[in-house]
């Protein structure tokens, strides 16, 4: 706790000095001693160390030390009351009871003293029960804040795991997607259709890579507008019937969009694709007018 110098045959007045040295190099470590002199807690060099930076009386010193006493004074009061074991209470009344008929022999003293009672005071008993009270309280609450803090550290490490295999999930995610996609365009068997504009100028490129025989495939976009809030693009596979919703989706902020089209049982050998500006989340049949289409060019 602290370095000192000691004297090699210290007297009593010595002692006191070398005491004083060592409270006197004494850093951060002085309230932390004192805190301990105040519970009762030192004994040896300790014990002689503090007494001598309280017989030194420097104000904050004192100060400190009236504040651990003040709350040592309220421990015993601060746990909860407690019932006594119920067999408690015969083991002390027959205590009590053996120390009342068989006294302890009384040492001679001179009659100008006062004989102090040897039987033992409720308050006694109160006092010791107060302070094991007071050791369990302080027991539990260091026992919670070790609890808290294990929990807490816990808890923290578990969010970080949850954390990294939620982005691990989407990575593969990401990755499945991208394989599928990639395998849907590099299979010989698909057929691509190229989307216009219905206006005069077809700036946007749209394709959609359609697969016969597997009724799916994917929807690649450049340059397309975004639609307004609350609305979304639908894609339609028009066989002669009644155009079949192929799904909706928007693009990003440069205006390109890349959408799986998810197998479609009920379509047949499609005639033309198209697109339409739908509300958000999609529509049955077309509400709008066709602003894409293109004629599907099969084997």
């Amino acid at each position: 706790m602290s370095v000192w110098v000691r004297l090699r045959h210290p007297g009593p007045v010595l002692k006191v000095v070398e005491s004083l040295f060592i409270c006197a190099a004494m850093s951060t470590d002085r309230k932390e001693l004192l805190a301990l002199y105040a519970l009762g807690a030192l004994d040896g060099d300790d014990l002689i160390v503090a007494e001598a930076c309280v017989a030194e009386g420097e104000p904050s010193d004192l100060a400190d030390l009236r504040a651990y006493e003040n709350v040592t004074g309220l421990l015993g009061w601060a746990a909860e009351p407690v019932a006594p074991p119920v067999r408690l209470r015969p083991r002390v009344v027959d205590e009590i009871g053996a120390r009342t008929l068989a006294p302890a022999p009384i040492p001679f003293r001179p009659r100008a003293e006062p004989i102090a009672s040897t039987t033992p005071s409720r308050f006694g008993a109160f006092a010791a029960f107060a302070a094991l009270a007071a050791a369990a309280t302080i027991a539990a609450i260091f026992l919670g804040l070790a609890l808290y803090r294990s929990s807490t550290e816990l808890e923290a490490t578990v969010r970080q795991l949850a954390a990294v295999r939620a982005s691990e999930a989407q990575q593969r995610q990401d990755l499945d997607r991208a394989n599928r996609l990639l395998g849907v365009t590099q299979d010989p068997a698909l057929r691509v259709t190229r989307l216009t504009a219905t206006g005069a100028s077809p700036e946007p490129s749209i394709d959609v890579h359609w697969h016969p025989e597997q009724k799916n495939g994917v929807l690649v976009a450049r340059n397309l507008p975004r639609v307004e809030p609350n609305s979304t693009y639908e894609l339609w596979l028009i066989d002669g019937a009644a155009p079949i919703p192929a799904g909706t989706f928007n693009t990003d902020a440069n205006g390109t969009a890349i959408f799986e089209i998810d197998l479609l049982t009920a379509a047949g050998e499609p005639k033309k694709f198209a697109i339409t500006v739908e509300p958000a989340g999609g529509s049955p049949a077309p509400t709008g007018p066709i602003r894409y289409i293109g004629d599907y060019r099969g084997a």
